[in-house]
């Protein structure tokens, strides 16, 4: 590129400024389409590779927006089809871009093949198959809220135990119960908690161990066959602040704060501590409690800013 500027300063025919300013423009434009042509070209060996695998067709194989992104689908060892999508960055420089799991360093890593990607992706899958097997049975057999439309990549379970009690539990990719914690005000259901969560045994499933916790013989599996967005609304309230069950970006579920029996209005814990913080003239709560009167029926009212 250089050169070619040099050439053009010595020429001869570049005797004035407008001269050379369009000869400039010319030579710009031609390079800047060459650049461009080529940012699209692959190499000839990722080429062969996904040809290869087509042919074989035992990993279904698909192309996105350009041939630099694609996506394929790989089974685990229990038949499971997950979804793997990946980019590619320049000869043997192929990176994931997204995946239906937790999130792990196998997403940080450069691969010289899309070989290497799925063999460390078949790796991981084995890893986590009892992180499969867990979440696949709580979804079986518990009454699950929230997330509406989950997946292997949302490693939490809302579990409806009555209509104003709801049970968050995280499983851990070793497939292990974790953050098991009680939303709601449901006072017998957190007195059961309380006593008996040290006795969560780890070398038994999710299930059986909130059977154990709450004295449950047979814990109730929704029996109706509507979707899963369907089941959320008839079962998780809304909250009377902001309309709305779920917020963004937040697994929390409207709760009833109120002491007042007669009430039965939920909010977002989020939502009514904004809004007893307004109300208040914008104070700062005193320990990070806010109280006030409830929107509903003007009661007395308090909620934690933040759980612990």
């Amino acid at each position: 590129m250089d050169s070619l500027i040099q050439e053009l300063l010595n020429s001869e025919k570049c005797k004035s400024l407008p001269v050379f300013l369009d000869r400039l423009h010319v030579l710009l434009q031609s390079n800047i389409e060459i650049e461009s042509i080529s940012s699209f070209l692959i190499d000839k060996d990722f080429l062969d590779e996904v040809k290869n695998l087509v042919a074989h067709g035992s990993i279904p194989l698909f192309f996105g927006k350009s041939l630099k992104d694609l996506k394929c689908i790989v089974q685990d060892n229990e038949n499971r089809k997950h979804e793997l999508y990946f980019h590619y960055n320049g000869p043997r420089k192929l990176s994931i871009t997204s995946v239906y799991l937790p999130y792990s360093t196998i997403q940080d890593q450069e691969y010289n093949c899309i070989e290497d990607i799925i063999v460390a992706f078949k790796k991981r899958l084995s890893y986590l198959n009892k992180y499969f097997k867990e979440l696949e049975n709580i979804d079986s057999l518990c009454t699950v809220v929230e997330p509406v439309n989950r997946t292997f990549k949302d490693d939490y379970r809302v579990i409806s135990l009555d209509n104003k009690t709801w049970l968050h539990v995280e499983v851990t990719p070793e497939g292990m119960g974790n953050n098991v914690r009680l939303l709601g005000k449901g006072r017998e259901w957190s007195e059961q908690l309380q006593n008996k969560l040290l006795l969560w045994d780890h070398d038994t499933n999710v299930v059986e161990n909130i059977m154990t916790l709450f004295d449950v013989i047979n814990y109730a599996a929704p029996s109706y066959q509507e979707s899963s967005s369907q089941k959320v609304i008839e079962k998780v309230p809304i909250c009377n602040i902001c309309l709305s069950a779920q917020l963004p970006n937040s697994s929390e579920v409207p709760q009833s704060f109120c002491s007042n029996s007669n009430c039965g209005v939920y909010f977002h814990r989020n939502c009514l501590c904004q809004w007893l913080t307004v109300s208040n003239s914008g104070r700062n709560t005193d320990f990070g409690i806010a109280t006030g009167k409830c929107p509903s029926c003007f009661q007395l009212i308090s909620c934690i800013g933040k759980e612990g």
